[in-house]
């Protein structure tokens, strides 16, 4: 009899040894993947398979420069170090992409283990992907425990569009190239940010407003019946000061990828006020307040009524005006990329 209680005590230890065994086993053996969000870089160093990996436009220009490729070698972590399956499978995927996506994931990125159940593997991007992430999935061949790599892609911009719908630029010599817009009305400027991949992730656009710090001659003026100008009055006036109070446009922040220039009065028909009248001669006469003394045909038509040289005051605006735009930058801030959308006002 004590030899047989001998003998089930054994074979309860026994049992109690493997379950203890199995038990370890299953808890310890897992992938370990250390958390980062740093950008993958290709290389030929092997890296921890970390949470998240972002392939660049720039990873990708370098590589077709060199006839290289853009990859970063990793390294899935197994424990136990001395588990006795340690071996792994790769696998790559779209992430939560609708069953109806056609797109092949593996013309945009591959994993390659170095050999068959290596822990050590080749994630190589091939092309810009933007419509869904990528997803590396790392299984253990014992137990089937996971862990998974994030794969993103981002590039920076290399130029900016600016671009006004039904508008086309003009050109001249005085002027260069810019677009001619309409008085009293809000213009939308759209903006896009590209690059060869034509993949700017989450662009960070500011814009920046230029007046020209010029000074024009200005008046109450009339006009008459046959439209002859008369000035009661005349003064200098900074454009830069004119745009500070309000009198020459608006514009509004960037959302959306858009902004929107709200134009006020045309340098070439400045009145603040109309109204019509009949003198006593029956002659209909309109008058304009703060208007730009302009006469671009220099017709030297009207009277001066008491304002000495307007002629020669008109001729200096004439000179100024034709070679005059106001321009907006617009910088994408993450690449410090800039462009210039320059405009005037139309009558």
């Amino acid at each position: 009899m004590e030899q047989e209680e001998k003998r089930f005590i054994k074979w309860v230890v026994i049992l109690i040894a493997c379950i203890v065994a199995a038990v370890v086993t299953a808890i310890l053996v897992f992938v370990y993947c250390p958390a980062s969000t740093a950008d993958g870089t290709t290389s030929n160093s092997v890296q921890p398979l970390r949470e998240q990996i972002t392939f660049t436009s720039e990873q990708l220009n370098a590589a077709a420069r060199s006839g290289g490729t853009t990859s970063i070698k990793v390294q899935a972590s197994v424990e136990p170090y001395n588990a006795e399956n340690s071996k792994v499978d790769y696998s790559v995927a779209w992430k939560d992409a609708p069953s109806s996506y056609t797109k092949n994931v593996a013309e945009y990125v591959t994993v390659r283990q170095d050999s068959d159940g290596s822990q050590t593997a080749t994630i190589t991007c091939i092309k810009a992907f933007t419509e869904y992430d990528v997803v590396i999935t790392v299984t253990t061949r014992d137990g089937g425990f996971t862990a998974q790599c994030l794969c993103t892609f981002s590039g920076k911009a290399t130029s900016l569009e600016l671009s006004i719908a039904g508008k086309e630029q003009t050109s001249d010599n005085a002027r260069g190239t810019y677009y001619l817009l309409d008085s009293n009305k809000a213009t939308t400027v759209n903006i896009r940010a590209t690059n060869v991949y034509d993949c700017v992730l989450n662009p960070r656009y500011s814009l920046s407003v230029n007046v020209p710090d010029v000074t024009l001659w200005r008046g109450d003026c009339s006009y008459g019946e046959y439209g002859e100008t008369y000035f009661s009055k005349v003064w200098e006036e900074n454009l830069k000061t004119r745009y500070n109070a309000g009198k020459l446009f608006s514009v509004s922040s960037i959302s959306n990828g858009a902004f929107t220039i709200t134009t006020k009065k045309s340098m070439e028909y400045g009145a603040e006020t109309t109204e019509t009248v009949t003198d006593e001669y029956g002659l209909i006469t309109r008058y304009g307040k703060d208007a730009c003394v302009y006469d671009p045909y220099d017709m030297g038509t009207g009277s001066t009524n008491g304002v000495v040289d307007i002629r020669g005051k008109n001729t200096s605006n004439v000179a100024k005006i034709d070679k005059l735009c106001y321009e907006i930058t617009v910088t994408e801030q993450n690449s410090g990329i800039t462009e210039v959308l320059r405009f005037w006002v139309s009558i």
